[in-house]
């Protein structure tokens, strides 16, 4: 089937419905029983042998020591990240949500992190899929949170209680991975939390009317112009940054710009 027709199978068995759970809340910073979208979503463009996290990847593509290097000027984005939202230093002592606020604000803005991207808004799990060439497969995965959430070494969360527009447009929500590679195409995984893959071929049409570029935008967005604010600083205490961190951190902040 093509996107349009998985979207309307998929969007008739899996209506946008609401349960309350026990979930962390960013905007209180503390856990309580919130409305939760029964399933979330994820669209893949191509059909992959593995969904790992985005640092998976990135260590698996340029090797430790480029990951090693990398996160010294990530911690610094970090530092820089904590003091300009929560004013706070690094040394400062603060609740663990901030951190994790913090690494959901660098995943959703191009930085590789150890989170796994969901969504529980359908279409916009679409417009992802939709990214993918014309006459290609692509996948669409539908996993339930109440089980994500009742299994605490999934480490769910919900990002749209969090700062940042587009972890607001885009219905964030993700999973924590912490070094256990998580994998969300391992058959066990989707067993255990009642996920599902669906495929798909991507036509013409379908490319045109799932893909929603103001998804990606970051006109008045102050978390994207924090981010290139650091970045223009130069605001890294003399590191020494070899040309191919430079190179890829150049990269992502020409994505914001």
């Amino acid at each position: 089937m093509n996107l349009d027709e998985l979207f309307t199978k998929l969007d008739l068995e899996y209506s946008n419905q609401y349960i309350n759970l026990e979930t962390f809340n960013f905007r209180t910073l503390s856990s309580e029983k919130l409305k939760q979208p029964k399933y979330l979503f994820r669209g893949e463009k191509s059909i992959y042998a593995t969904t790992n996290t985005t640092l998976k990847r990135l260590l698996n593509d340029k090797g430790q020591n480029f990951v090693n290097k990398l996160k010294v000027v990530n911690l610094r984005l970090y530092e820089y990240l904590k003091l300009a939202i929560w004013n706070q230093n690094i040394s400062d002592d603060s609740d663990s949500s901030i951190e994790l606020a913090i690494v959901g604000i660098m995943q959703h803005y191009g930085f590789e992190t150890s989170f796994l991207d969901l969504t529980s808004n359908l279409k916009v799990a679409l417009n992802f899929a939709a990214q993918g060439e014309v006459g290609k497969k692509g996948q669409l995965l539908v996993i339930e949170s109440k089980k994500l959430n009742n299994n605490p070494v999934n480490y769910y969360f919900d990002l749209t209680t969090s700062i940042g527009l587009r972890l607001k447009k885009q219905y964030s929500f993700v999973l924590w991975d912490q070094h256990r590679n998580l994998d969300l195409s391992n058959q066990s995984f989707l067993t255990v939390n009642n996920g599902e893959w669906y495929e798909f071929v991507l036509t013409e049409k379908d490319k045109t009317f799932f893909s929603e570029h103001s998804l990606l935008k970051t006109n008045d967005d102050k978390i994207a112009s924090l981010i290139v604010e650091w970045w223009n600083l130069g605001d890294l205490n003399n590191l020494e940054i070899d040309s191919e961190i430079k190179l890829h951190i150049d990269a992502k902040i020409h994505a914001l710009n």
